[in-house]
């Protein structure tokens, strides 16, 4: 025999130990990442959770989740709300400013409610429930909906229902200040015009509006 030669069951003994090693390599890796950036291999659960909703002017609906599930016991249960129309935000904005809810247990049966009260603009609320370990790691999110029938629209100004150029004249004549309007009529219109909610009506709220109007949402 010259050269070097290595058997066939001796090679097949080594590709074992490699794979082997990798597996383990990437366990223990992964579960450093679940312990330190959010990720882990068993995640809290939700098996149920409310069933999407019809509104007719209902201000609040009662959202539910059930079967929430975790080995290391569950710290909390949150409900993350995305509003018809949600307003202009940088696209960096964190989701933290989305209106959120806690979801509590309280007579022990293992569903998780909370009360949700700003339902008061017109279309589509995407809820997002999530489940967090008493380690900080969150479940997947557990979705459903909730749809406002009745209720206001933002950039609807004169309150006809309908976005058009007729509010478009109107956000421009009260950015130029050609419309007198007293207190209680700059609250009313504000809810329906101040779409990026920061209390005043600007520039920002006419390019929401015309995002709106062209389909950009």
């Amino acid at each position: 025999m010259t050269g070097f030669e290595v058997h066939p069951s001796s090679c097949n003994s080594i590709v074992s130990r490699f794979l082997l090693c990798s597996c383990l390599y990437f366990f223990n890796f992964a579960n450093k990442i679940g312990r330190g950036y959010g990720y882990e291999v068993n995640l809290p659960t939700i098996l149920s959770i409310s069933p999407p909703e019809i509104l007719h002017g209902e201000k609040s609906h009662t959202i539910f989740a059930g079967g929430v599930l975790d080995l290391k016991g569950i710290s909390h249960v949150l409900a993350i709300i995305t509003p018809p129309q949600y307003p202009l935000k940088p696209l960096d904005a964190p989701i933290t400013e989305l209106p959120s809810i806690e979801l509590f247990d309280n007579d022990h049966d293992g569903i998780y409610e909370g009360i949700y009260s700003d339902i008061d603009i017109k279309g589509t609320y995407e809820i997002s429930v999530y489940a967090v370990n008493k380690s900080g790691v969150f479940s997947l999110p557990k979705k459903t909906i909730i749809e406002q029938k009745k209720g206001y629209i933002y950039g609807d100004i004169n309150m006809d229902g309908l976005l058009n150029i007729v509010d478009t004249i109107l956000y421009m004549k009260l950015l130029s200040k050609k419309i007198e309007i007293n207190i209680d009529q700059y609250e009313e219109i504000t809810l329906q015009a101040d779409i990026n909610m920061n209390g005043i009506i600007g520039c920002e709220d006419v390019i929401g509006f015309l995002q709106i109007l062209c389909g950009g949402f």
